[in-house]
């Protein structure tokens, strides 16, 4: 049995900051500042499937998200584009999404993360066909918590006629 292994974030990935949204908000592609939606722009700077990390602003700094459609990435967010050799990026994502990376937070006045934060992060990783095998179960579970929610919100409204 392959044995679990440690690396560098900045290793296995390729990061990069998002940009400024464009001053048009008339495309298809969603514009992602930090933890919303803000508007809708003609081109896209992140893919489908991409890790993004929360780098600055209050309350979200260090959420881990992933996209789960081609968007436009604004500066507020790092979009980590992992090596899926090596790690899964659901994986990643179930790994920090309630534990999430505030920890790296270094700013003093803004809080804020930056690449080079990120990139010394280190993660074990169990090999690549168990990441997969977990993943699928929760990804099973959050389907059917999903599932339930919407369930619950149609019923609301039979409860209160």
């Amino acid at each position: 049995m392959e044995q679990w292994k440690e690396y560098k974030l900045g290793d296995i990935s390729n990061m990069k900051y998002g940009k400024l949204p464009p001053k048009q908000n008339n495309g298809s592609y969603p514009i992602w500042s930090g933890y919303r939606n803000v508007g809708f722009a003609t081109t896209y700077n992140c893919r489908k499937g991409t890790i993004i990390v929360v780098a600055r602003g209050v309350g979200g700094t260090g959420d881990v998200k992933i996209s789960s459609e081609d968007c436009f990435l604004t500066n507020l967010s790092i979009a980590v584009e992992l090596d899926n050799k090596i790690c899964e990026p659901l994986y990643f994502y179930y790994k920090y999404k309630l534990s999430n990376l505030r920890y790296l937070d270094t700013g003093s006045a803004q809080s804020q993360i930056t690449i080079d934060d990120l990139k010394r992060l280190s993660l074990k990783l169990p090999p690549l066909e168990e990441q997969k095998r977990i993943t699928e179960i929760l990804s099973s579970i959050d389907y059917k918590i999903e599932l339930n929610r919407r369930i619950n919100d149609n019923l609301m409204p039979t409860y209160y006629a």
